[in-house]
């Protein structure tokens, strides 16, 4: 499926939470939250980043692999399918993923009930930093040459149309700039931001949809760096 886009702002898909519990003394127990749960940024420190009030849409949910996004349909080019979502499952096919994490947020509704970001967040833990390492190694070049290309998904009724306005690997950022719209106008140019990095055996992928007041989404990924930047540095000091 595509991302879901309200006509007037922002729809998103609906993740079910797992939950663990352990019994201890008669009594259920949450089990602590993993490193990489911990690494999701909290409502705080996600405003600060995107420059705005947010809430939580899709609480985080850890598992494996199977908790990331389904892979999309009739992508075209299907080369450059991973730049249109954060988490698509089949990008991280070839790695040794172990614990995943995922979550979505978004802005509260403004007075016409619609919202103006939403930001999904995925973290995958791989078994070493030469791993997540190589894996970056190897999505650059693909990611760069999608530069200046309409990625398009028809669906029942409508076709999705993102334009790469920018796609670039640097400073050990992979970063992109879409506007992303549909073929017969329904919806209108939105801007999309996306980020992935490394932080020693994790690979933090990042979208922001929609204008932030941290950054002039349509064209740069400030916004988006800055809530990988947090993401990576919460897991790189914790070890």
């Amino acid at each position: 499926m595509k991302r879901g886009l309200l006509i007037t702002v922002v729809t998103l898909f609906a993740v079910q939470l797992t939950g663990c519990s352990t019994a201890i003394a008669g009594q259920a127990m949450k089990a602590q939250p993993s490193p990489i749960e911990r690494a999701m940024p909290t409502l705080p420190e996600l405003g600060q980043a995107v420059g705005g009030a947010v809430q939580v849409t899709s609480p985080i949910e850890v598992g494996g692999t199977e908790v990331l996004r389904g892979d999309p349909e009739n992508i075209s080019p299907a080369e450059c399918a991973a730049l249109i979502h954060a988490g698509i499952r089949y990008v991280y096919q070839h790695v040794p993923a172990g614990a995943v994490a995922t979550g979505i947020w978004e802005s509260p509704k403004d007075a016409r009930g619609a919202r103006s970001v939403s930001v999904s967040i995925a973290v995958i833990d791989v078994d070493t930093p030469d791993d997540a390492s190589a894996w970056y190694r190897d999505a650059a070049p693909r990611w760069q040459s999608c530069q200046g290309s309409t990625v398009t998904q028809p669906m029942d009724a409508i076709t999705f149309s993102d334009n790469v306005i920018q796609a670039d690997s640097a400073d050990g950022f992979l970063t992109a700039n879409l506007v992303v719209s549909t073929t017969d106008g329904i919806i209108t140019p939105w801007p999309l931001q996306r980020a992935v990095t490394t932080a020693s055996h994790y690979l933090v992928d990042v979208d922001v949809l929609g204008t932030t007041a941290a950054g002039n989404t349509a064209s740069n990924a400030d916004t988006a760096v800055a809530v990988a930047r947090l993401v990576a540095g919460k897991l790189t000091s914790a070890g």
